[in-house]
């Protein structure tokens, strides 16, 4: 008998279970005050996907926890007890498995119990599937359900309570049901504090699909370089080898060619074959037929020009989220969502769902509380303002897809404050309203078209050489080569232009958050559009704080595929002026058409990227003019806090507009009629400090800001006065080449 209770006590009963998988959660308990002599026992629970789909499981699990419990109080084990394994299901019986040192006599109890538990397990799983608690419970759910669990058992561990079937039951409703009211929003929320495993991965992928895509938390933006290359090298055998026939090449990724519009009835597909097969056919005709009246520049730029293409629309992928890349993979999404990401869908336009997701995403990224997303104004805007401001908060509520509500409550009094997705929202319409795009759009048709043909109409102004007759081949190859090289070039055009208009508009609320922190209006070549914010109340100095750094981030994603293009750029740039400049110089004896074609290129893309650095610097001395502004008002603190004997126990007054207005509100707040003591002395001198203290956190962050996020061009931080050294050296060079491009040809 002796030998019987020294054995493991087993029960094996067969699983009714079909399920193929099963998840192995482990659950480590320790306790150190309850028996000198036990140390650690580990409870290991291996549960079959459908074993999960009722709370059964967890109780039956705890009536051995319980038996445990109880053979563990009659201090009959006297070594450590290694682990306990219990492998349970919905079937006809438990296995127990219990590895002992040196065991000791268990009770019969704890045999005896299992057709108690058997009959339990059945009660519950039949009343479970009446109930319909059977449905479908993602492996993610259930993990966090464990894991709860078990810190609820570390806390009764540690209380040194009994652990019942009944606070586990309890434990596991209560979580339960948090799971479920969270199961939506947090399913795809950023993991802030634990390790991102793969297994955890593979399990969030399976519950991916398309009907979540305005759900995904895609605020986190990064370089993904393998990304990048992966697509480009899709677009590259697209637009040069294989053209629709890629997806014969990838057929088993029909799903992303169809999304990257490589096969489809779609309008994208048919433009992008056209593209293809006119590029095939004038290289095909070039270097297979003798027509010397087509250029080898034009060829070669027309190959620049769809290589740029590719380039850039391969910079939008490496920017998505995996989770977004995934869905493009694995789904055919509709044509609305595959171009929500594109530059030209929704971002040029700002229109209300562009404004939202930009201004979320940059808020999320700054981990801002937006509860305290709230100011008010020294005075009062007007009512057309306030209109604006509501009507602009609902616009941007309703492309709101997430769980928690888009409108948090003002942790403090909410008198008078405006929520600052308002401000976002009015400030930018006001910008685009004042900024139209038909004007930028009409200027890069024209230059496009004018590139297009300007190697045509060269052909028809050189005097030394006749072209006027062509053939019928080469008609149908300027024909494709006009088309091409206008459509490309297009596209590399209207990037630039807008770019330099979202930089303008960076500019523009910069200028704004100025505005709006100065006590006077500043010449800074934008029209205030609201009053000075409420500098005495530390919760808007706070708010306008968060608008600043939120106006900073605004649209990352889209400024990173830009500089990214900006930056291949400057190599054609460089390689147009290279070829001008041997050109010019008569290094190398090459046709008048190469200096024209590269002369157009280089000037162009040097006047776009110069202009650009313009606004680059402008941005970057916002930061010191922000530093300025902040500074003064703590001198204006420091003054009232040094002089508040005079201005609070002798009624003085100053004659600065700032430093009254906080006098005022001090003796406003303290309701200060003549005579302060000195208990009200202490607090008006806290009070002071402490919005002082906010402006010196305004004034640090402004001064991170400028160390991490400033405007910079290959890695160097664009200043005023570098751009007007690099504008001097460069027109001086100008003209010195002028000069003997002049000479020598008098000479000749």
């Amino acid at each position: 008998m002796k030998e019987k209770e020294n054995k493991i006590a087993s029960l094996d009963l067969e699983s009714q279970s079909n399920s193929k998988n099963y998840d192995s959660v482990s659950l480590e308990i320790q306790e150190d005050n309850i028996t000198n002599n036990l140390k650690h026992y580990q409870i290991q629970f291996q549960l079959g996907k459908s074993a999960v789909k009722n709370k059964s499981d967890v109780t039956a699990n705890s009536a051995k926890l319980q038996q445990f419990e109880m053979a563990k109080q009659s201090n009959q084990y006297r070594s450590q007890l290694q682990s306990i394994n219990l492998k349970d299901s919905n079937a006809q019986g438990k296995f127990v498995n219990i590895d002992i040192q040196d065991p000791q006599p268990i009770s019969d109890r704890f045999i005896e119990n299992n057709n108690v538990v058997k009959q339990s397990n059945n009660q519950q799983f039949q009343q479970a599937q009446q109930s319909g608690q059977l449905q479908k419970q993602n492996s993610l759910t259930f993990q966090d359900l464990i894991y709860d669990i078990s810190n609820e058992v570390k806390a009764m561990q540690q209380n040194q309570h009994i652990i019942t079937p009944k606070n586990i039951d309890d434990t596991y409703k209560s979580t339960n049901g948090t799971r479920q009211l969270q199961k939506s929003s947090t399913l795809f929320d950023d993991e802030y504090f634990f390790d991102e495993r793969e297994q955890t991965s593979v399990k969030k992928s399976r519950y991916l699909n398309p009907e979540l895509f305005h759900k995904l938390r895609d605020h986190q933006v990064d370089w993904n370089l393998k990304v990048f290359f992966e697509f480009l090298i899709y677009h590259f055998l697209f637009y040069y080898i294989t053209g629709p026939f890629t997806i014969i090449l990838f057929f088993r990724k029909e799903k992303l060619m169809r999304n990257l519009s490589f096969w489809g009835n779609k309008f994208q597909f048919y433009i992008q074959s056209v593209l293809y097969f006119l590029n095939a056919f004038n290289l095909i005709l070039y270097f297979t037929s003798d027509n010397t009246n087509i250029f080898t520049v034009e060829i070669v730029y027309m190959e620049v020009v769809l290589f740029l293409r590719a380039y850039i629309i391969s910079c939008k992928y490496a920017t998505l989220h995996p989770d977004k890349l995934q869905l493009y993979k694995n789904y055919e999404l509709e044509g609305e969502l595959t171009l929500q990401d594109y530059y030209f869908a929704r971002w040029v336009f700002q229109s209300d769902i562009t404004v939202y997701r930009e201004s979320y995403n940059a808020f999320q990224r700054g981990e801002f509380d937006s509860s305290m997303f709230y100011l008010n104004f020294i005075v009062n805007p007007s009512q057309e303002c306030i209109h604006q401001f509501d009507d602009g908060i609902q616009s941007l509520k309703k492309w709101h897809k997430h769980d928690h509500e888009y409108i948090t409550p003002c942790i403090f009094p909410s008198e008078n404050y405006v929520y600052g997705y308002g401000v976002v929202h009015y400030l930018i319409k006001n910008f685009t309203k004042d900024n139209p795009n038909a004007p930028l759009l009409a200027m890069a048709i024209i230059l496009a078209l004018f590139r297009g043909f300007l190697l045509l109409i060269y052909r028809y102004l050189d005097k030394e050489i006749s072209y006027t007759n062509f053939s019928t081949i080469e008609i149908i190859q300027m024909v494709g080569i006009v088309y091409n090289t206008s459509f490309g070039y297009f596209s590399s055009f209207v990037f630039l232009i807008f770019f330099t208009k979202d930089l303008k508009l960076k500019n523009y609320l910069q200028k704004q958050c100025i505005q709006l922190i100065s006590p006077k209006k500043l010449s800074l070549g934008v029209k205030k559009l609201l009053p000075t914010i409420n500098f005495t109340d530390p919760y808007s100095i706070k708010t306008w704080s968060t608008l600043r750094r939120l106006f900073l981030d605004y649209g990352k994603a889209y400024y990173l595929r830009l500089e990214a293009f900006i930056s291949i750029y400057v190599f054609v740039a460089v390689f147009s002026l290279a070829t001008l400049m041997l050109w010019l110089f008569d290094v190398y004896v090459l046709p008048t058409n190469i200096g024209v074609a590269c002369g157009f290129e280089a000037f162009m893309i040097l006047f776009f990227l110069f202009y650009l650095l313009i606004q680059g610097a402008v941005i970057n001395t916002n930061f010191d003019m922000n530093k300025n502004i902040i500074f003064d008002y703590q001198m204006a603190y420091d003054d009232v806090i040094r002089l508040r004997k005079f201005y609070f126990h002798n009624s003085q007054q100053s004659s600065n507009m700032v430093r009254q207005k906080i006098i005022s509100s001090v003796q406003k707040k303290f309701k200060i009629k003549e005579y302060t003591d000195k208990e009200q002395d202490e607090k008006i001198q806290d009070y002071l400090n402490e919005i002082k203290e906010s402006f010196n956190d305004c004034y640090k962050e402004v001064n991170q800001d400028s160390i991490t996020q400033p405007f910079v061009f290959f890695g160097i931080q664009i200043t005023t006065v570098l751009v007007q050294n690099v504008l001097i050296a460069l027109g001086t060079s100008a003209v010195g080449v002028a000069q003997y491009y002049i000479n020598s040809r008098n000479k000749k």
